[in-house]
């Protein structure tokens, strides 16, 4: 009862500006085939006081490192010198678990464990995909801080710098949707292919968790 009154004073503001009443009622109806679709979901968090530019994907380029505690050395993939040397200032690069350096915290999650972000970026490395949408949900006090940023796109190579071009996310947000937190884009018409060479960049306000659900 609360969304149709909603919708109805969506459609008297419209119709007060001459404009389609019906033209922005957004309809909760989805096709059966965006639920069935392969999707990837992961968060990053950015528990730190300042924000900080995240390689979601790092193309080629390997950013293993190793933390020694004692006798164990342990493997992760969150050192972002390879990507600061060859002219892509980022400040960490993703992976399972949480990256600590420089007076940053930053905590990586896969939506579902036993699908880990590192299995994600191995499989796509071999067996590159278009997407065809991206949902990004943001919380936090701050979260609305999200939607000033962008998302940047790149294609790595050893040769030179690729041109990189950025997505603004204001504007896939609407004033007239129901949920303030939460973009979706749709790359159908022009998709994006996920390989060995994509890379990938956010902007994670200081304080604010972003969740990316990409759909293949």
């Amino acid at each position: 009862m609360k969304k149709e009154y909603i919708k109805s004073k969506i459609q008297n503001l419209r119709r007060a500006d001459g404009l389609d009443a019906n033209a922005i009622v957004i309809s909760d109806a989805k096709s059966v085939v965006s639920g069935l679709s392969d999707q990837f979901t992961f968060s990053v968090n950015n528990g730190g006081g300042a924000a900080i530019k995240a390689a979601l994907l790092v193309g080629h380029y390997d950013t293993a490192s190793y933390e020694v505690n004692g006798a164990v050395a342990t493997k992760n993939y969150f050192d972002p010198s390879v990507l600061v040397n060859a002219g892509y200032p980022v400040d960490v690069c993703a992976d399972d678990g949480t990256y600590s350096g420089g007076g940053k915290s930053v905590t990586f999650t896969a939506a579902d464990t036993s699908k880990t972000i590192r299995s994600f970026h191995d499989y796509m490395r071999m067996n590159p995909r278009p997407l065809k949408g991206l949902q990004i949900v943001a919380s936090g006090q701050n979260y609305a801080d999200a939607w000033n940023s962008i998302l940047t796109v790149s294609a790595s190579s050893p040769f030179n710098t690729p041109q990189q071009k950025d997505i603004q996310l204001r504007n896939f947000f609407s004033a007239y949707q129901y949920q303030s937190d939460r973009v979706t884009i749709d790359f159908t018409a022009n998709e994006l292919e996920i390989s060995d060479i994509t890379m990938l960049f956010a902007i994670i306000p200081a304080g604010v968790t972003m969740t990316f659900n990409l759909r293949f």
